[in-house]
């Protein structure tokens, strides 16, 4: 869990997966157990993002803020290839949010979430 670090060797680890592996996951973010990254080139996980167990994400996602707002991610989410989500909403547990998916507000667990506004197609 990145947040148990001390701010110091948390943010030499958080340049670290910057440099050699082209990822940025700032240290005061939370993410439980089970945390997996399939071709995290150009991926982002914002400061003070809640990221529950067993997440998966893959290349080019962002996870930020909006207006100061952080996103809560429920367990076992999926974030396919270029989507985002932003600002101070809630991933329900058991969603999927499909490819290029931007998604700006909250969703109930067990959500398909797809298109530009994302919405649920479950």
């Amino acid at each position: 869990m990145f947040t148990k670090m001390g701010g110091g060797v948390a943010d030499l680890y958080s340049l670290l997966g910057r440099v050699i592996g082209q990822i940025e996951i700032y240290y005061s973010s939370e993410i439980g157990e089970g945390f997996r990254i399939n071709h995290g080139v150009g991926t982002v996980i914002g400061a003070r993002a809640h990221i529950g167990d067993n997440f998966t994400i893959h290349q080019n996602c962002t996870i930020g803020d909006k207006n100061g707002g952080r996103p809560t991610i429920g367990n076992n989410v999926t974030m396919y290839a270029g989507s985002l989500i932003l600002g101070s909403i809630h991933i329900g547990d058991n969603s999927v949010i499909g490819a290029n998916a931007l998604v700006m507000s909250d969703f109930p667990s067990n959500a398909i979430l797809v298109g530009t506004p994302a919405i649920n197609k479950r």
